[in-house]
């Protein structure tokens, strides 16, 4: 499965700064407003405040900027609409609760194991 670059360095940034159980939706063919959300886990609050900096570090180096983000000072949720790719950044706790994998349960969903994507069942998740 084809993977777009901005897709592709936002996990690989995610990655870069350990962040846990990463996996990417495809949306394009299901959405209007993005191609993919790439979602995480972060550890602790100052954790995802770091995953959310290094994937806007790593976007800005593509020439992507932020278009719209909320959650910045949250505990349970962050997230930064990139326009294409919208990063979703969650605790713990949040990531269940949420269950977007659940939620958009007809997109292709790519696991993004040892900093490389693979493409996994939906009921894997």
């Amino acid at each position: 499965m084809e993977i777009s670059d901005p897709a592709r360095r936002a996990a690989e940034a995610l990655a870069d700064v350990k962040g846990r159980d990463i996996i990417l939706l495809d949306l394009a063919k299901k959405s209007s407003f993005a191609d993919y959300f790439v979602i995480v886990t972060g550890d602790s609050p100052v954790h995802m405040r770091a995953l959310a900096n290094r994937v806007r570090e790593a976007m800005a180096d593509e020439g992507a900027r932020v278009k719209h983000s909320e959650g910045r000072d949250s505990q349970h949720w962050m997230l930064l609409d990139f326009n294409t790719v919208i990063v979703h950044i969650f605790s713990q706790q949040a990531r269940p609760y949420y269950s977007l994998e659940s939620l958009w349960g007809d997109a292709d969903i790519i696991q993004w194991n040892d900093g490389a994507p693979a493409l996994a069942a939906a009921s894997s998740i």
